[in-house]
Order: C-alpha cells, then structure tokens, then sequence
C-alpha cells in the first residue's frame, strides 16, 4: 500500500520533468510570442506583428542548430502555430472548422509519418532535452543525471509516445471537426481554444506520467 502511494505521488510530482532549461524554451518560444503579440497588434499591422513575435522562436531554432546541431523543436512548433495564425487570416482556406481541424492533423500525420524510422520524431525531440539537461549539468559543475535505466526502453517506449502523440493529434482534429455537426458557428469559436488546450495538455501529462511510472 506504502508502494503504490510512494507510486502515485511520484507520477504527480511534474516538476522533476520539467529542467529548467525546458523552462528557458517555454519562455522564448510560447510566453514572449504570447505576451507581446496583444502588444503589438494595436500599434502595428497585424502581419508585421506576427513576424516580429516569430523572431523569439526563429532565434530558437537557429540558436539551438548552432549550439546542438540540433533545431530546437519547440521553436519549430511555435513558428508552426505563429504561421498557422498568418495563413488562416490572410489566405484563402476552408471554414473555421476545417481549418483548425486541418491545422491539428497535419502534426499527427507528420509525426506517424516517422514511426517506421530508425528514430521517429519523439526520440529526437527526447534527445535535444537531453542535450539541455546535460549542458546546464556541466554548467553547473554537477553530475548529469544517470539515464541508463531509461534508454534502455526507449527504443520501444519512443516509438510508443511517437505513435500516442500521433493518433492523439488526429483525435483532436477529428473531435474538432465533429463538434461542427453540433454546435454553432460562434459557440464553436469559443470550443476551439479549449478543445486543442485540452488535448495537448492531456497529451502531455500522459507522457510525463509514462516516463516517470518506468523511471527505475
């Protein structure tokens, strides 16, 4: 009983997953975006807005290219949503609904897309994050944390959380795609936010729990 209550509050305690220089990224490339971008938006045409916010994750991108030989993919997921926002407003596309829902599923369907090679999307983006937590271990002169027990699963448990992120973005497309055969135009503008909210965050809280329940 001591053991799995031992269990459980290890699987809430997020904060070991979270290093801080994960923390660092989501500053730069989602907070600053976010935060300026209401900022800008009265001063300046909307598009110029957009881009300027761009300019934080794009700094991401290539300032991790340069330091890890890696693109920082959480830049890339933000200059991903930020040109989602330009090309919805200033292009010709379908409906709010299929848009959205569009948008969603073209994620799910490039991550399934890299489950059958040698390391599908969610190895690399494990990878950069482990090139993160290494770099702030040596710049603070401490031991890196021991991930042996780790990779010894993550060949297999990769490819799971690849497959999960993949077959749950199509879920939220399809779920957005649905609500518009019960809700009205307007009410489903108000859905939407929340509809995509809600399925990453689930997303994200399933992985954390997976990596943490097979830690040791």
């Amino acid at each position: 009983m001591a053991n799995k209550e031992k269990n459980s509050y290890r699987r809430l305690n997020f904060s070991s997953a979270v290093h801080p220089s994960l923390l660092q990224l989501i500053v730069i490339d989602i907070v600053c975006p976010y935060m300026i971008y209401p900022l800008l938006q009265p001063r300046i045409a909307p598009p110029l807005a957009l881009l300027l916010v761009a300019l934080f994750p794009l700094a991401s991108v290539i300032f991790g290219a340069l330091r890890h030989n890696q693109p920082d993919p959480l830049g890339i997921a933000a200059l991903y949503v930020i040109a989602c926002v330009l090309l919805s407003q200033y292009l010709p596309l379908p409906a709010l609904p299929l848009r959205s829902a569009l948008f969603v599923a073209i994620p799910g369907l490039i991550v399934l897309a890299t489950q059958p090679l040698h390391q599908p999307l969610a190895a690399y983006v494990e990878s950069y994050a482990q090139s993160l937590v290494r770099e702030q271990a040596e710049t603070e002169q401490q031991p890196a944390l021991d991930h042996t027990s780790e990779q010894q699963h993550i060949p297999g448990g990769m490819r799971l959380v690849n497959m999960v992120w993949g077959i749950g973005q199509l879920g939220i497309a399809c779920i957005l795609a649905g609500c518009t055969l019960v809700a009205t135009q307007d009410l489903y503008t108000l859905l939407v936010p929340g509809i995509i909210a809600l399925g990453y965050l689930a997303l994200i809280i399933w992985t954390i729990q997976y990596w943490d329940g097979h830690k040791g």
